[in-house]
């Protein structure tokens, strides 16, 4: 299916411009919808997000995403973190401004500890460090995806400004 959309600008009695966007719409993959709510008041909410959901529109997800979800189910509301389309886990929401704002604050001011829960497979050691940096990925057809660059020798402070010191900790909680 083709949209034209015409925009017609009057410049002077004598010239006038029209602009024809035409946009080709492919259908939008389908996502995963089982996301749910662990907890809800007045000005929060906290999502198990599935893996294969989009948190918000991007890219060629439009429609299919959390945010539309949960738009339509809770209407006005800020996402204070977000995951990858492919991650599931906790995403957190703030439903009004002022916590919205708050949120933002304290994440900025690192009071927040993000942790990761990790399904391996194989030999883990019990306790692991990786550094690294965080760079653009110019090999991946996403513009905004990142790569780490794992660098033992990796310290906060240098790598350039297209780059994001990245250190992160391992902890094996349990093997089977």
């Amino acid at each position: 299916m083709t949209i034209k959309s015409p925009l017609f600008f009057f410049i002077s009695p004598f010239i006038s411009l029209t602009i024809t966007f035409i946009q080709n719409l492919r259908p939008e993959p389908s996502v995963n919808t089982g996301y749910s709510v662990i907890y809800e008041d007045d000005n929060f909410l906290f999502i198990n997000k599935p893996p294969d959901l989009p948190c918000h529109p991007g890219g060629i997800y439009l429609h299919n995403t959390l945010w539309r979800l949960l738009r339509e189910r809770y209407g006005e509301f800020y996402f204070i973190n977000r995951i990858d389309r492919e991650t599931s886990g906790i995403v957190a929401a703030a439903r009004n401004k002022e916590m919205a704002s708050w949120a933002f604050h304290a994440m900025k001011e690192r009071q927040f500890e993000k942790d990761y829960l990790v399904l391996t497979e194989g030999i883990f050691p019990s306790f692991l460090e990786a550094g690294g940096w965080l760079t653009q990925d110019i090999s991946s057809g996403i513009r905004k995806k990142r790569l780490f660059l794992p660098d033992s020798s990796a310290e906060a402070g240098g790598g350039g400004p297209d780059r994001q010191f990245a250190p992160t900790l391992f902890s094996l909680l349990e093997t089977r």
